[in-house]
């Protein structure tokens, strides 16, 4: 479970599923997974010059995109803890609309 802090446009929502949206660049890899963070595992790892795109997979089954520094060792199979930038993180309602305020 993640929690977020969301605006009143979100709080309108009728009851039903929810889609967050995260840029790969707005997560930050931290040492523990507490709360705030979300767990995944690395599954592909595709160096790109300065930096390096992780594609990784929850326990839920949901992928999601990391971009870290080069200087970030990852490995395949590895666990991550991301913690995602609030300020960047976007809601989407059951039929994929942006919610906005």
């Amino acid at each position: 479970n993640l929690a977020i802090r969301t605006d009143a446009a979100v709080a309108r929502l009728q009851p039903g599923k929810v889609t967050i949206g995260v840029r790969p660049r707005a997560f930050t890899a931290t040492d523990t997974g507490d709360r705030g963070t979300i767990s995944a595992r690395a599954e592909l790892i595709e160096p790109m010059g300065a930096e390096t795109l992780i594609h990784a997979r929850t326990a839920a089954g949901a992928d999601i995109r990391v971009v870290v520094t080069r200087s970030q060792r990852v490995k395949v199979g590895e666990a991550l803890n991301l913690r995602p930038d609030a300020r960047q993180t976007h809601v989407f309602d059951d039929a994929g609309k942006a919610v906005r305020s």
